[in-house]
This record gives C-alpha cells, structure tokens and sequence, in this order.
C-alpha cells in the first residue's frame, strides 16, 4: 500500500510543533517553580511569625502565580521568536509530499527530497491537529490533520501504526528459552 499526501507547513504548523517540543520541559518548570518559590515564601513568613498554616497558603498563592507568569512567559516568548523568523524570512511557509510505503516515509519539498526508513523514526505522536513522525529527538516530519479528509485521516494512522510497528518487531532480537 502506497500513498501520497500533500500538505502546506504553515507559521501555525511551526508554532504547534515548537509548543509540542516545550510542552513537558515547560510544564516541569513551571512546577519547580512553584515548589521553589512558594516554599521559600512559606519558609520566609513562617519564621517572621505567622501561622503555619497562612504561611503556606501564601507560599501557595504567590507559587502559582509564579509558575503561570513563568508558563505565560514562555508562551510569549516562543511565538514571538517564531514570529520573528518568518518576518526575517528565515521561515517560510512550505510544501512538502509525503509518500508513505511500507519501507519508510518520503519527502519531496523545495528544500530537497529525502527518504525517512522505518527503522529510523522513533516515535510517532499523534495530537488533534497532526501527525509528528519523530526522527531525533526534536526533529520530525509534521503532517497538519486539517489538510486531510477524514478518511485519510484514518488512513494515514493506519499505516503509520501498521509500518512502525512492523520496523519495531523486526528489530526486536528474539527471546532466549
């Protein structure tokens, strides 16, 4: 089974795949910084004399406000860098041609063609707004979900299921008796 599909990466097509990179370091961050900052909040007015437990509440309270600012900074932050590189023209709205076929996934854009095996993909993330074929470890092929009709949609999971899974069974050594 061979199937060709045709997609447009767009600004938001970047800046969903750059939000999905960050997505579990940011939201650790934000963690340790409420942890970091309203423990040390509540440590500093405990010691100043008030109760434990309205120490806490405000460690608590000033803690989530920091980790949202910090979350909310980095937002900020991605967008306007992503923001900036297609204003520069650094980054530019693209097409691309992914054939998928039972020995990998190729690619045709203007940038170039290239052949990505199945042996080589790491993992495949799904989200509701498209399919990241992961490579390395922050680099994938992004193939936006809108641009598809619903039964490609299926089709397209299907046989990037039924191809990574064959190329992780293949690779799996045999179990020892």
């Amino acid at each position: 089974m061979q199937k060709k599909y045709h997609f447009l990466i767009t600004k938001q097509d970047n800046l969903r795949y750059n939000f999905l990179l960050s997505q579990k370091r940011l939201f650790s961050a934000s963690l340790m910084a409420l942890a970091i900052i309203g423990g040390i909040l509540a440590l500093i007015r405990y010691a100043q004399g008030s109760a434990p437990v309205d120490a806490l509440l405000q460690g608590v309270l000033l803690g989530v406000a920091a980790a949202a600012l910090f979350f909310a900074s980095n937002v900020l932050s991605t967008y306007l860098r992503i923001n900036k590189l297609y204003q520069n023209k650094t980054l530019t709205a693209f097409s691309v041609d992914f054939t998928v076929d039972k020995t990998g996934i190729h690619s045709v854009s203007d940038l170039g063609e290239t052949t990505l095996l199945w042996q080589n993909v790491l993992f495949i993330r799904e989200t509701k707004t498209a399919f990241y074929v992961f490579y390395e470890k922050t680099r994938a092929n992004v193939m936006p979900k809108g641009q598809l009709s619903p039964e490609d949609v299926k089709e397209l999971r299907s046989a990037l299921a039924l191809y990574y899974k064959k190329s992780r069974a293949s690779q799996t050594p045999p179990e020892k008796k």
